[in-house]
């Protein structure tokens, strides 16, 4: 716990002067996030190759590389927003975080029936729930501080949904952990492991949330 305290103290101000200060710093970061991601796909894809067929010894790399790819240039993508970009990239990580840790402060306080004992034995569906409605108040709070352009509704509705995908992408990579018998994707941040153990939530809720920002305003072409 001490080291992951640590760790904590460290790399968040460097995220968010990342997050703050936009390109290059927010690319970069980006970067290096997804080529260690990616590093350790590869390494707990392997660590499990003796139960898997010819394809799959293809396909799995081929879907962490999408996978970990569409994230990345969701995030970049939503920083580059010439006028927003800052804001929605706060408003999007305070709904990661906000999930992550509303989740286990109301789970670990109220307990109840688990979400999903075979895939993740400690997560219960009071965390779920404590951690959707944290992710939405704050989510709100900051967009609104950020002066963000949008209504109240969309901002929920978002919030909701961004919250829900970040938790789906929790679950799915425990079923992948567990699927090729490791514990942690990696061990490069003294006590959280690996970087796709801290992403998770992450890899498939940011798509949503450019999803949502593109459709917020018209659904028009992404890149006009």
């Amino acid at each position: 716990m001490f080291l992951r305290f640590i760790s904590t103290i460290i790399l968040a101000p460097i995220a968010i002067a990342a997050i703050w200060f936009g390109r290059p710093y927010f690319d970069a970061m980006v970067l290096l996030m997804g080529v260690i991601a990616l590093m350790e796909w590869v390494r707990v894809s392997r660590a499990g190759q003796g139960r898997l067929t010819t394809a799959g010894r293809w396909y799995w790399p081929v879907i962490g590389i999408l996978y970990v790819g569409l994230c990345c240039m969701s995030l970049v993508y939503l920083r580059a927003d010439a006028t927003e970009g800052l804001g929605l990239v706060l408003a999007f990580f305070s709904i990661i975080w906000a999930t992550d840790i509303g989740a286990y402060l109301v789970g670990r306080t109220l307990g109840g029936p688990k979400l999903a004992p075979a895939i993740s034995p400690n997560k219960t569906w009071s965390g779920a729930i404590g951690g959707l409605l944290c992710a939405v108040i704050i989510g709100f709070v900051v967009a609104r501080a950020m002066d963000l352009s949008y209504d109240s509704v969309t901002l929920i509705v978002a919030g909701a949904v961004i919250s829900v995908m970040s938790q789906i992408g929790d679950l799915l990579e425990s079923w992948w952990k567990r699927y090729f018998g490791v514990k942690d994707s990696g061990h490069i941040i003294p006590g959280h492991g690996g970087i796709l153990d801290r992403i998770d939530g992450v890899l498939l809720a940011s798509p949503v949330a450019v999803a949502s920002h593109w459709l917020a305003h018209g659904g028009g072409l992404p890149w006009k």
